[in-house]
């Protein structure tokens, strides 16, 4: 392509020629290094990865002309954080619209950058294009591993900086990075827009270079208030502080949402409910659940519905200064609670089965047996368990052929692998279900199947998809819905029963925990957090399943 006209990309003393969409305090200093919203609190990652906003992200466009092709250079680092991504958009027709390229580094799972290219639609939510990696400069292990122990070495947290490169002809994208095309697709959605940056977090941009085509945009250009993709807060006004790990069940129109609620970060004190009885559309007010044990509870793991209509909560609590845990039971909609009913796997305590820990909700099966998930957490001898290359864990299932009142002993998807956590599973048919797990080490997660109703199962083997604390639903179209958390919160889906999936959609910038269920309309709720901050709260979406993907497009009013 021809080089076409060089655009002024001064942010310092030029402002009028961008826009902004979100917080507007974008800087550059005199050494031409551009600084995003964020960036001052990005200290704050040195005392608490957590602590600062994990679901905003800043845009920056330049909106001084239209390109149609065009090429783009940014040099950029991104700095010690829980999450920390950032790249460029270009073509976008107007400020929800465009193309993004998006670098997020691996961490703990390699010394590499991940690159996404995405489509991002009217309603915010991004399809993927493609993905590759490229390697980075060298971090030390345990700035990797459990982050910097000092302000002074935060500051050396990031790789050297990198030259992330976009070039776009007609329907012809490639990005690149450090002189290496990691990514080259057709697609032409979108034909000329601006271009811009987008950031989470601690990341700093320099030397961007634009030049390209002139173009012409179709509609005027616009800018959206707010953040997209759209959500509400299930139950309105939410208690200011830690609203963190959301629980959701239904039973025909009624959705019911559970989560932990404290003033302070991690440190619940008690669990908030709310209720919709008409599909989603109005909500009660959230209530504390009104339990003695709940005062004391350290966690809350699964909200279920028995097949009598009961409602039960399994929580964790502290007793005589030992950790156990057991279901609390609701008759009335969650307005009272009674138990708990201890949870005994094969008659003992699970401390007694050894370090395990409870993870996934409870699901039923189409027989009626109930499964629920947990995972075995030990490292190598005198290893760190906030290390992930020195952890041991392994996976468990505990099912239950009475609706949850004896449970068995844990069953190990496989005894010899000590790389996975975090463990769901979906039925995909009557007897048959699949599993999808985390890894700590790798770069994609573990799958294994069962083909009697959980009592055996295949060994692990390395699926073809990545994601961080997997959500599996199985979808009544036949679709299983894979939902994960990483640099937000993303969807797949298989109609194949797992064994291949659709591109990933993000639906949220929010790295979220979430809880999902299927309406009777078929629209999927699902409820996310907002991260683990104060403040912070309970989101909830609703979406559609389609064979083109997620479909956003769900109003309940």
């Amino acid at each position: 392509m021809s080089k076409g006209r060089r655009l002024d990309t001064r942010l310092g003393g030029n402002e009028s020629r961008w826009q902004f969409v979100g917080v507007p305090q974008w800087k550059q200093d005199a050494e031409g290094i551009i600084y995003p919203p964020a960036w001052p609190a990005a200290q704050i990652t040195v005392v608490g990865a957590y602590s600062y906003d994990l679901a905003r992200e800043d845009y920056g466009f330049l909106t001084g002309e239209v390109l149609a092709d065009v090429e783009l250079s940014v040099a950029f680092k991104q700095y010690y954080s829980s999450v920390v991504n950032g790249g460029v958009v270009f073509r976008a027709v107007d400020s929800a619209r465009c193309y993004v390229a998006d670098v997020e580094d691996m961490g703990r799972k390699g010394q590499d950058y991940k690159v996404t290219l995405w489509r991002q639609d009217k309603t915010g939510y991004r399809r993927e294009l493609a993905t590759g990696f490229a390697p980075h400069s060298h971090l030390p292990a345990h700035i990797v591993q459990t982050g910097p122990d000092s302000e002074e070495e935060w500051y050396e947290s990031s790789p050297e900086w990198a030259m992330l490169r976009v070039r776009a002809e007609g329907s012809h994208i490639e990005v690149g990075l450090d002189g290496t095309t990691v990514i080259a697709v057709e697609d032409d959605t979108y034909g000329a827009g601006y271009v811009g940056l987008v950031a989470r977090g601690p990341v700093l941009f320099k030397d961007l270079h634009v030049q390209g085509t002139a173009g012409h945009l179709a509609e005027p250009w616009t800018r959206h208030e707010g953040e997209l993709p759209r959500f509400f807060y299930p139950g309105g006004t939410q208690s200011e502080g830690f609203n963190a790990f959301p629980l959701v069940c239904s039973k025909g129109e009624t959705v019911f949402v559970a989560w932990a609620y404290g003033a302070h970060a991690f440190k619940p004190t008690t669990l908030l409910l709310t209720r919709s009885d008409d599909g989603g559309r109005t909500w009660t007010k959230p209530q504390p659940i009104s339990h003695p044990l709940v005062s004391e509870s350290t966690g809350a793991s699964s909200l279920f519905v028995h097949e009598d209509g009961r409602l039960s909560c399994l929580i964790s609590f502290l007793q005589d200064d030992e950790e156990d845990c057991g279901f609390i039971g609701s008759t009335d909609n969650g307005a009272t609670w009674l138990g708990p009913v201890l949870f005994r796997p094969g008659g003992k305590k699970l401390s007694a089965w050894g370090p395990l820990h409870l993870y996934s909700p409870v699901i039923r099966l189409s027989d009626g047996t109930l499964v629920m998930t947990g995972y075995e957490a030990d490292t190598v001898p005198g290893g760190d368990v906030g290390r992930n290359d020195q952890r041991l864990d392994r996976s468990v299932l505990f099912r239950s052929e009475d609706d949850g009142i004896t449970w068995s002993g844990p069953v190990y998807f496989d005894k010899q692998n000590f790389d996975h956590n975090e463990c769901m599973v979906a039925e995909t048919e009557p007897g048959k279900l699949v599993a999808f797990m985390r890894t700590l080490r790798a770069r994609n997660m573990w799958t294994s199947v069962s083909a009697d109703g959980g009592l055996t199962w295949t060994k692990l083997s390395q699926s073809n998809i990545s994601g961080e604390c997997p959500y599996l639903l199985a979808h009544s179209s036949g679709a299983l819905i894979m939902c994960n958390r990483g640099f937000g919160t993303f969807i797949k889906l298989s109609f194949d029963h797992g064994k291949s999936w659709t591109e990933e959609y993000r639906i949220s910038p929010a790295s979220a925990m979430v809880g999902m269920t299927e309406m009777p309309d078929k629209t999927v709720f699902i409820a996310m957090h907002e991260g683990y901050r104060v403040p912070g709260h309970i989101r909830g979406q609703f979406f559609r399943v389609t064979r083109q993907g997620p479909d956003s497009a769900v109003t309940k009013s």
